[in-house]
């Protein structure tokens, strides 16, 4: 899937059907985000706005982690969670979505690439 999506001719070059690989992203990615609707329904109440607000803490998570890094955005997620739960101690509940969006905006500041994403390539 890498290599269909950074340089498509060179895959195909290789043997890689790109087309397939294009349709398979796209079915894994649909799957994961319907297994990700079944799993939060039981916990959160369903309305036709609540989609801002999960946005907004999946971009703040892989913000955290890193854009450029997969397994960076997995770590944000679960430190964007932690912190979450964790902020309910000296807060009040009713403050969690703030908590969060000013961490994404510190790290964003401070970490511009993430906690474990790498520095763009520099030059030509």
């Amino acid at each position: 899937m890498t290599a269909a999506s950074l340089d498509p001719d060179g895959a195909t070059t290789t043997g890689i059907n790109v087309r397939r690989m294009r349709s398979l992203t796209f079915l894994l990615g649909g799957g994961f985000g319907a297994i990700a609707g079944i799993l939060v329904t039981p916990l959160i109440a369903m309305n036709y706005q609540m989609g801002i607000g999960l946005t907004l803490k999946g971009f703040a998570a892989a913000i955290l982690g890193g854009l450029s890094n997969p397994l960076g955005a997995v770590v944000g997620g679960l430190m964007l969670g932690l912190i979450e739960s964790l902020a309910v101690l000296g807060f009040p509940s009713g403050y969690r979505d703030v908590i969060a969006l000013s961490i994404l905006i510190v790290i964003m500041i401070l970490l511009p690439n993430g906690m474990l994403g790498r520095v763009g390539r520099k030059g030509g």
